[in-house]
């Protein structure tokens, strides 16, 4: 007798052949119905003309797709088969989602990537080091897009001083490409331009598929200065992501990672001043605990004590020499004041004013006895308003 297979025996049989047998591949129909979970999954179903397959799309592939399908649209998924055991059921498992016209992008995009994959373009090796500390940066992008402005404000934030340039040029439809890689060229040959950044916003496959392009690519990738790209959202990958020399998610992701030596420099600077204020305040803080304790122990108050009894004994000894130096200049004042008068006394101008009248011999000596003038010497008589001249008879 033949094997006999359970339901779930053949059931896995055929999910191993069906998972492992057919490779990943493109599936195109219309959608006919579609669930949006409220666990960010989909649940939807394509057709055609002749059948209907069941499809899922967990939340982290949905999350990147850029539109919401509509019922009756064309869609091409890119995925691969299951089959749901519980229910015995196979469905297609889709990564990536298309409208059908983007599916041929997609493709074309596919193509070119392995193409320059294979040519070594996307390895590290050949790839510039981003400077830590540019001095000047060349912004490629729209004068008038949001991504300028993004951009100018991270570095007015974090690095005003860096110099910037701006080589404008179109990023978006027909002629983009060749205006970008003639802005391109400007900034190469620039010699103060130290790093390139080449940024534009997110937007549908059609409005980055400029930045798909092979020449500007290979433009990007021979460029003998270092390209920072910033091009769309999280999830929006181009070809001129891979050949830059680093790829960030957003124009404002770009303008970050340009600034990032200078960013940290100046946070590392901020924490020093913060740690050495710190270390200031604690050191204080210690001096300022270990006087409160001196304060509190008996011998420091008694050590205060003294001087306090010191300064006030001090006091009173200035106290007491400025009370004698008062009183000596006062005796002084006053012994002075009587001399003064004692000279007043003896002086031969007050005698005189008295009415006496003071008579000297001829050799102009004062004669204080009459014995002591000889007749016939000319004396001289002083009076307290003149003199006058005559000669002793007897």
């Amino acid at each position: 007798m033949d094997q006999i297979y359970s339901v779930a025996d053949l059931t896995n049989q055929i999910k191993l052949i069906l998972e492992n047998e057919i490779p990943d591949l493109y599936l195109q129909g219309e959608l006919s119905e579609i669930t949006f979970h409220n666990s960010g999954h989909w649940y939807f179903t394509l057709k055609d003309r002749e059948a209907v397959i069941s499809c899922l799309m967990w939340r982290n592939s949905a999350n990147a797709v850029g539109f919401r399908p509509k019922l009756g649209e064309q869609l091409i998924l890119y995925g691969k088969l299951s089959v749901y055991q519980p229910h015995g059921k196979y469905r297609f498992v889709a990564r990536q989602v298309f409208r059908a016209g983007q599916g041929e992008l997609y493709q074309r995009y596919e193509l070119l990537k392995k193409k320059l994959e294979k040519e070594g373009l996307f390895e590290s090796a050949r790839k510039i080091k981003i400077p830590m500390y540019p001095r000047s940066v060349a912004l490629i992008t729209s004068e008038t897009g949001a991504a300028l402005q993004d951009m100018r404000r991270i570095f007015s934030s974090y690095a005003p001083y860096i110099q910037l340039f701006i080589v404008p040029a179109k990023v978006q439809g027909a002629g983009a490409a060749q205006s970008m890689i003639k802005a391109l060229k400007i900034a190469e040959n620039s010699r103060e331009t130290e790093l390139i950044l080449i940024a534009r916003g997110g937007g549908s496959i059609e409005d980055l598929w400029e930045f798909n392009d092979e020449s500007l690519a290979r433009t990007i990738a021979s460029c003998k200065k270092p390209i920072i790209s910033g091009v769309g959202h999280e999830t929006d990958t181009t070809i001129c992501d891979y050949v830059a020399d680093y790829r960030a998610s957003t124009p404002t992701g770009a303008a970050e990672y340009a600034v990032r030596g200078w960013r940290d420099a100046a946070e590392y600077l901020n924490q020093l001043e913060i740690s050495m204020v710190q270390t200031v305040q604690n050191r204080l803080n210690h001096h300022r605990q270990f006087f409160d304790l001196l304060q509190k122990h008996y011998g420091f108050r008694r050590l205060l004590d003294i001087v306090e009894k010191r300064r006030e004994e001090t006091v009173r000894h200035i106290a007491n020499m400025e009370r004698a130096l008062a009183l000596r200049l006062r005796m002084s004042q006053e012994l002075l004041r009587n001399l003064n008068l004692q000279l007043e006394a003896y002086n031969p101008q007050q005698v005189l004013k008295k009415g006496f009248v003071i008579i000297r011999n001829q050799k102009g000596q004062i004669s204080t006895s009459a014995k002591s003038l000889i007749p016939g010497e000319k004396i001289t008589g002083e009076f307290k308003d003149g003199r006058f001249t005559a000669t002793l008879e007897e």
